[in-house]
């Protein structure tokens, strides 16, 4: 008898500290940002018993103005984030909106998005998003992407395109339905960063977005396919397939 009530008061205890998770999502205060209205969709930062937990970054608000809007993206700014809506063309194609690259390199951009995918690929093609660099002279755009397709599978990969409206292939493409790339594809927060340091540009993913935490996904020459390399960077979806995905990003840095 003394243990099941042990047992049960264990449990009773779960639960409260369950719902004091649940309840500390909303409406937190977030580093570096101010706080967000009850009910709205927030990153993953929780209070337990006084200690922030969850990635503990402080957040850079993205800018919110200066964005060149290419093949008709859909950009709207609301609460201080940038949502950015891609519907599908029935074509290999990107919409994405672009600023100019820091002056001198090195440098990197770290993004924090939130996703979310109406109708997405079930016989084929492919739904993705993510941080691209960008050549203004040549329109040249290289995604570091993440998303589904091929049969509903998950992917992540890099893709070259000559232009926003024009494909050019895939050197890097991961994608798979039970290993990890499952677990990244479909996790909801993604934080994905890009650097150009003057030799090479780098892809890297995080689950913290603390310095030390992440992983180099894939390196390439910095003039492999952009001449000169990029001088511009930003956010684009790219859809193939029959859906419309719209990204919310938190922060920019």
């Amino acid at each position: 008898m003394k243990n099941k009530l042990l047992f049960s008061l264990s449990c009773f205890a779960l639960c409260l500290l369950l719902v004091g998770f649940a309840v500390g999502v909303h409406g937190q205060a977030l580093p570096g940002t101010g706080t967000l209205a009850s009910g709205s969709t927030t990153p993953p930062y929780a209070t337990i018993n006084g200690t922030v937990i969850g990635p503990v970054f402080a957040l850079t608000a993205p800018p919110l103005t200066g964005w060149t809007v290419e093949n008709s993206a859909t950009l709207s700014t609301s609460n201080g984030y940038i949502y950015l809506t891609g519907t599908s063309t029935g074509a290999t194609t990107v919409r994405d909106i672009y600023r100019t690259a820091p002056a001198s390199t090195p440098w990197t951009k770290t993004f924090v998005f939130d996703v979310d995918i109406s109708g997405g690929p079930t016989g084929g093609g492919e739904i993705t998003f993510g941080p691209i660099f960008r050549q203004n002279s040549t329109g040249k755009i290289i995604q570091w992407s993440n998303g589904w397709g091929f049969s509903s599978q998950a992917l992540n990969g890099v893709n070259y395109f000559n232009s926003a409206t024009s494909y050019n292939s895939t050197p890097q493409s991961t994608h798979a339905t039970s290993n990890s790339t499952m677990a990244w594809a479909t996790r909801r927060f993604h934080i994905m960063k890009i650097e150009d340091d003057g030799t090479s540009l780098n892809f890297y993913s995080s689950l913290t977005g603390n310095s030390g935490e992440f992983a180099l996904a894939w390196t390439m020459a910095r003039g492999a396919f952009m001449t000169g390399g990029p001088d511009q960077y930003g956010i684009a979806t790219y859809s193939n397939a029959s859906g419309t995905v719209q990204v919310v990003c938190y922060s920019i840095q």
